[in-house]
C-alpha cells in the first residue's frame, strides 16, 4: 500500500507501529458524503444497515447514490481515507486505520452546503456520542448558529476540527474553524511550508499536511490540495487519543502541547504541526515523508 507524504510527517504511522490505530473511536465527516464501497474504506465505515450511523440533509444526485449519503462530488471520500483508510496492498492509508466512520452529508456534489444542514449534522453527531468531527468547509461569513452548535458540541464531549480556509491572505480564517470552540487547521507542504493557498490569522491552532495530499476517491485515488485535506489529518490524531482513554479536553491540550514547532509565525502554524506519535508519548523523531506525493490510480 502507499503512505501518503502527510501520514508519515505527522509520524501517524509511528503510532500505527507502536499499535495505536483509533479503534473504537467514532468519526463524524461533515461533508458531501462518503462512497461505502471503496475498498480502503468500507471496513471502517459504520454499518450502513443502521440507519443512525449515517445521515443525509443534502440531496445525492450524481455519481453513486446507493444510500442518501453516498458521495456525489469526491471530496468526502477524500477527507475519510486522509482520516481512516485502512491500507491494503493497493490502497493507502490513514491517520487512525481502525477507527469507524458516519457519513453526515450537509453539501451536494457540486460544493453547496447550508448552514443549517451544518448546525443539524453537528448536534447529531454529538447526541450520538461520537468522539470527533471533521468540517472541511467554511465560509468567510461569521456564523452565529455555527458558534452555538460549536459550543453544544464541545458540552457534549466531542472536538470539533474545521479548515481554516483557502484565502491565501493575512486575517483570513474562516467560519466556523475561527471560532474557539473549533480546531482551526492551516496547511503545510511536503517541505514543512505554509502551502500559498492557505489561510492564516490568529485562530489557527494547528497546521497539517494539505498540499498535494493522496486519498481515497470514489473511483479509486487522487491528489487533492486544500486547508480541507489539512484538517483530517488533525481529526485522525484526535480519534487516536480518544481510542487510547484521553478525555477530549485532554486531547486538545495534547495536540496543541505536544504539536511540532516547523518555524512559522503562530499566525501560520498555530502551535505547530500536529504531531500523533509524540501525542501518545512515542518517540517523534521520524520526519519521513512515506511515498511522497506519488499515489495509486
Amino acid at each position: 500500500g502507499t503512505l501518503p507524504w502527510g501520514i508519515d510527517r505527522i509520524d501517524a504511522d509511528v503510532a500505527h507501529r507502536q499499535g495505536a490505530t483509533g479503534e473504537g473511536a467514532d468519526i463524524g465527516i461533515i461533508d458531501t458524503g462518503i462512497t461505502a464501497t471503496h475498498p480502503d474504506l468500507s471496513g471502517n465505515l459504520a454499518d450502513p444497515e443502521v440507519d443512525e450511523n449515517h445521515e443525509a440533509w443534502a440531496e445525492c444526485s450524481g455519481g453513486d447514490c446507493t444510500y442518501p449519503w453516498s458521495d456525489d462530488g469526491g471530496h468526502g471520500t477524500h477527507v475519510a481515507g486522509t482520516v481512516a483508510a485502512a491500507g491494503g496492498e493497493d490502497g493507502v492509508v490513514g491517520v487512525a486505520p481502525d477507527a469507524t466512520l458516519h457519513a453526515l452529508k450537509v453539501c451536494s456534489g457540486n460544493g453547496g452546503c447550508r448552514t443549517s444542514a451544518i448546525v443539524a449534522a453537528i448536534r447529531y453527531a454529538a447526541d450520538h456520542d461520537w468522539g470527533v468531527i471533521n468540517l472541511s468547509l467554511g465560509s468567510p461569513r461569521r456564523s452565529p448558529a455555527l458558534r452555538t452548535a460549536g459550543e453544544y458540541a464541545v458540552e457534549a464531549g466531542l472536538v470539533p476540527v474545521a479548515a481554516a480556509g483557502n484565502r491565501g491572505s493575512a486575517d483570513s480564517v474562516g467560519y466556523p474553524a475561527a471560532y474557539d470552540e473549533y480546531l482551526a487547521v492551516s496547511a503545510t507542504d511536503i517541505d514543512d511550508e505554509l502551502a500559498g493557498f492557505s489561510s492564516r490569522g490568529p485562530e489557527v491552532d494547528l497546521a497539517a499536511p494539505g498540499a498535494s495530499v493522496c486519498s481515497t476517491h470514489p473511483n479509486g485515488h487522487t491528489v487533492l490540495d486544500g486547508t480541507s485535506m489539512a484538517s483530517p489529518h488533525v481529526t485522525g490524531a484526535v480519534a487516536q487519543l480518544l481510542s487510547q482513554g484521553y478525555t477530549p479536553p485532554e486531547t486538545r491540550r495534547r495536540l496543541l502541547d505536544t504539536a511540532e514547532d516547523i518555524g512559522h509565525p503562530n499566525t501560520h502554524q498555530g502551535e505547530g504541526l500536529v504531531d500523533v506519535a509524540a501525542a501518545l508519548g512515542y518517540d517523534s523523531g521520524d520526519d519521513g515523508t512515506g511515498d511522497g506525493v506519488s499515489c495509486p490510480a
